[in-house]
């Protein structure tokens, strides 16, 4: 599993961190943490922040979200729960961010985490958004990856930052 000192060295966001250090101890010595094997009930103040992806439905049409907490799906303005990503998300990196980045996490089996710029825009957002996330694959029998566990803050806001998409290396 990676190391809590690879995440320190990416963010000072206190909630970031938080998670962090939490899916990190539940992974124990196993390479990856065990999505059901965990409960987010311990770090009950952070679900509303919290998503899932499901990488058991492979990516045909984006990919499957198998849990989304209320301030993720407050941004959206309804649950998506159950849904592609391509249904829902209207974030103008779309491509870089869902369709690479998580693409690459799965295939790597290594934590990806954002800080960037989006403008969202749909039928019922058109908002620009700071987000910063971190998402660590989880495995149930400790090689193939099935899930996605992850943390989102966003503020609203109209400042442009340097985005950056990066998978994190447990081995550098």
């Amino acid at each position: 599993m990676i190391s809590f000192d690879k995440i320190t060295a990416l963010s000072d966001n206190p909630k970031i961190l938080a998670f962090a250090e939490f899916v990190i101890s539940e992974a124990g010595d196993r390479p990856y943490p065990d999505y059901r094997q965990i409960d987010l009930m311990k770090v009950a103040g952070l679900v509303s922040h919290v998503f899932v992806l499901d990488y058991r439905a492979g990516f045909e049409g984006g990919i499957l979200i198998h849990f989304s907490g209320t301030e993720i799906d407050d941004l959206f303005g309804h649950n998506i729960t159950g849904q592609r990503s391509d249904t829902f998300y209207s974030g103008d990196d779309i491509g870089v961010f869902i369709m690479k980045l998580y693409r690459q996490a799965y295939v790597t089996g290594q934590p990806a985490y954002t800080r960037r710029s989006v403008h969202f825009k749909d039928a019922t957002i058109d908002k620009n958004r700071i987000v910063e996330n971190i998402m660590f694959p989880c495995s149930s029998d400790g090689d193939t990856i099935d899930f996605g566990l992850g943390f989102a803050q966003f503020t609203l806001t109209n400042a442009q930052i340097e985005n950056r998409y990066i998978l994190i290396d447990p081995l550098a």
